[in-house]
């Protein structure tokens, strides 16, 4: 079985069963041959365990950051969740509201309230690839770029409507995650859960590959000699303007654009992993500022160049697959949720506010050539 790989959000890493007895074995050892340790000598010992400990995570993480079977499922899940997005949700307008892709924020970070729920209550049933899960397919099914590019829209008709709309957005993410951790943890505490997994798992985990694999496949063959009509993203933007193109062809570059945008995004975790300054989670924030000063980017070249941008499937799938992939909203609401729960209010709000910034600013930018 994979061991799981480090989580979005600067999580910290956790150690498998066997791994767990040895540090246990350690911590005793010592104990049992000689009962008359002092107090100083213990915190010798506990001291050099700890060491001994943070040095064992720290390879452990090492190791499967650069193992390529993480790869394989990063790959796998952000291509699955571009399939879904683009293929399977309905397109829903309410009131100039874009209901579908505000859905799948909220569904995802719902989604990562309950896996992360699972991975944190109940070791023995955590799965081997949910860190993957949330790092790939919720970053791809959740989108900050498209947040900021929505609320956009909202402000040229209504200027206070997009400021609304993400304050009320993030505000909801929160919320979902919240709900959807609460829900696992009392499924957790029912007797029938550990059996429902037992009997579940077996079937699914050697499965997981070649069921993702078919998944795929199936749907880009669908795409490409099924009817028309079949792949509408409801996170595409309106600034590229609307244009016909062809079902297959939009579906592999808009997977194609996902996979990339996760990979650059993992690797920027990966640099800015445990970095804090005031207490901000600066891996998250530069990963969603980045995606929105590409946003931006597409959006001021459009005005100076509009024959390149407009009617370019090339910029459309850029930026709703890439730079909405590239933009970590999920583990942005998931590290704000947490702290909260914790009891570290202060904290919570000022990551909730930094993020904010990011998103008021960069829908300023976006206003301010018309």
């Amino acid at each position: 079985m994979l061991r799981p790989a480090p989580r979005r959000g600067n999580e910290p890493v956790t150690c498998s069963e066997s791994e767990a007895y040895m540090n246990a074995s350690v911590s005793t050892k010592g104990a049992q041959s000689t009962g008359e340790l002092d107090v100083e000598d213990r915190s010798i010992s506990v001291t050099m365990l700890d060491t001994h400990t943070d040095e064992l995570t720290k390879s452990l993480e090492s190791d499967w950051i650069h193992n390529p079977s993480r790869f394989l499922w990063l790959l796998l899940f952000s291509a699955i969740a571009e399939c879904v997005t683009t293929c399977y949700t309905p397109e829903i307008r309410i009131f100039s509201i874009n209901v579908s892709a505000t859905a799948l924020n909220l569904v995802g970070c719902f989604l990562d309230g309950m896996f992360h729920s699972l991975e944190n209550s109940a070791k023995e049933m955590s799965c081997s690839v949910t860190r993957e899960f949330r790092s790939a397919y919720l970053g791809v099914l959740t989108s900050y770029s498209f947040l900021v590019d929505h609320a956009r829209d909202l402000s040229e008709k209504t200027f206070f409507y997009g400021y609304f709309y993400i304050l009320l957005s993030l505000i909801g993410g929160c919320l979902s995650f919240s709900c959807g951790r609460l829900l696992t943890r009392s499924f957790l505490k029912l007797p029938i859960a550990p059996k429902a997994y037992n009997a579940i798992s077996p079937i699914l985990q050697p499965n997981y590959v070649p069921i993702a694999i078919v998944f795929i496949c199936l749907t880009i063959l669908r795409a490409t000699f099924g009817p028309e009509g079949f792949v509408r993203d409801p996170k595409d933007t309106q600034f590229i303007g609307t244009f016909k193109v062809h079902d297959g062809q939009e579906l592999i570059l808009g997977i194609f654009m996902s996979c990339s945008a996760i990979l650059w995004s993992e690797h920027i975790y990966d640099r800015l992993q445990g970095t804090r300054f005031l207490s901000v989670d600066w891996s998250s924030l530069s990963c969603n500022a980045l995606s929105c000063f590409l946003l931006y980017g597409t959006y001021t070249a459009k005005i100076y160049f509009p024959d390149l941008i407009e009617h370019n499937l090339l910029m459309l799938k850029f930026v709703s697959s890439f730079c909405g992939s590239l933009s970590c909203l999920s583990a942005c609401i998931t590290h704000m949720s947490v702290l909260w729960m914790d009891g570290k209010y202060l904290t919570a709000v000022l990551n909730f506010v930094s993020q904010t910034c990011v998103a008021f600013a960069f829908i300023n930018l976006l206003l301010s050539p018309n």
